[in-house]
């Protein structure tokens, strides 16, 4: 019911942009997100590739077994992300696409990076049903692939930022540019717990 009442909330608000509509398209676009990462951490929606990574694998196998891991999941979120932009387009709210885009590319900058190697990482708070998962992260200095994902992020929050100081005091609009400007922090912060050991 989660993901029907998301679909539904996302697609009765797209032309309509007040406040109320905002905060409808915003949390509708975090219901469909959320159903598909309680999807993927359940292990109902993760991939063909259950099983830990054999030790020693390196270069291309490793990417290939830690994409099988998670392919359906990924590529479910792309046919919904898709989904979500053609229904959107021409549109007068976008918040609620927006939204999805935020955690859809905070997630896949996260994902990047625990493959590609970060000092930190919290694998506690894997379900046992995808435990496998930990076996393809890598836990070594962070790459070249760290400062560029954060340098993005920041970008994003800037011009999340701009959005609201430029939007009407009150409005939708001004709303909307705030729920996108957290959003984008929060996985700012995400990042920085990649790199700082925090219990």
């Amino acid at each position: 019911p989660i993901l029907v009442v998301g679909f539904y909330g996302f697609l009765f608000t797209l032309n309509d942009d007040s406040i109320n509509a905002v905060y409808l398209s915003f949390f509708s676009s975090l219901s469909i997100w959320g159903w598909f990462e309680l999807a993927f951490l359940t292990g109902v929606i993760t991939g063909p590739n259950r099983v830990e990574k054999p030790v020693g694998v390196d270069g291309f196998r490793r990417f290939q077994l830690a994409w099988a891991a998670i392919a359906y999941s990924e590529l479910t979120l792309i046919v919904v992300f898709s989904t979500l932009f053609i229904l959107s387009f021409g549109e007068s709210n976008l918040f609620g696409l927006l939204t999805f885009f935020v955690l859809y590319a905070a997630r896949l900058s996260a994902k990047l990076n625990l493959f590609l190697g970060v000092p930190k990482i919290n694998i506690e708070f894997l379900p046992t049903r995808v435990g496998h998962l930990a076996s393809h992260f890598k836990i070594s200095g962070t790459s070249w692939f760290f400062p560029l994902s954060l340098t993005l992020l920041s970008g994003l929050a800037a011009y999340w930022l701009n959005g609201f100081r430029v939007a009407p005091v009150g409005s939708g609009e001004a709303i909307g540019f705030c729920f996108l400007l957290t959003l984008t922090m929060l996985a700012i912060l995400e990042h920085f717990f990649m790199i700082v050991s925090f219990p």
